[in-house]
């Protein structure tokens, strides 16, 4: 699968300076990882953002993106906290990822926003 939510350095962003470069610097594992975090947007909110990814608007992607980077980021960050400076470090950037990929969820998944974008909830 290819990357279409999110970028490798979207990901490397929100995983901060203290991210494991044995999995930043690994395309297929960076990849992998951000085709799950795709996999895990699309069923949180019950829509295939990829089918539909080229009619949306620009500032709409940005939505899917940080969604799918956060949890990728998070993914990242729990492979190895030894890069940041203590556990709290690490769990303060999962806090604010998971915070931020909860708030992207509850928007992709108003009505509102589905409709708009011509979507249609799964089943």
């Amino acid at each position: 699968m290819a990357e279409t939510l999110c970028t490798s350095g979207m990901v490397k962003h929100r995983a901060n300076y203290g991210a494991s470069s044995t999995v930043t610097n690994s395309g297929t594992w960076m990849t992998e990882l951000i085709n799950q975090a795709e996999g895990q947007v699309i069923a949180d909110t019950r829509v295939n953002w990829i089918d539909i990814y080229s009619t949306l608007n620009a500032d709409f992607k940005q939505v899917l993106e940080q969604a799918t980077a956060c949890w990728a980021a998070n993914a990242v960050i729990a492979y190895d906290t030894r890069g940041f400076l203590g556990v709290n470090e690490a769990a303060t950037m999962i806090n604010v990822n998971w915070a931020q990929y909860q708030q992207a969820i509850k928007t992709l998944k108003e009505d509102k926003t589905i409709t708009f974008f011509g979507a249609t909830l799964g089943a």
